[in-house]
């Protein structure tokens, strides 16, 4: 059920051309997400390090 939704939404939100598109924008959200991650883990341990 899930898949199927994803492929529904994937054939009438972008088309057929905008796929290789909308996949790189996933992809730029994971990095986004990673490297806000990532400064979130840095202050976490440098702050209470620098106390």
């Amino acid at each position: 059920m899930v898949g199927s939704g994803v492929e529904e939404t994937k054939w009438v939100g972008s088309g057929h051309r905008r796929h290789g598109s909308t996949g790189l924008f996933v992809i730029i959200d994971y990095v986004f997400l990673l490297i806000f991650f990532g400064f979130l883990l840095f202050f976490l341990i440098k702050i209470p390090s620098s106390f």
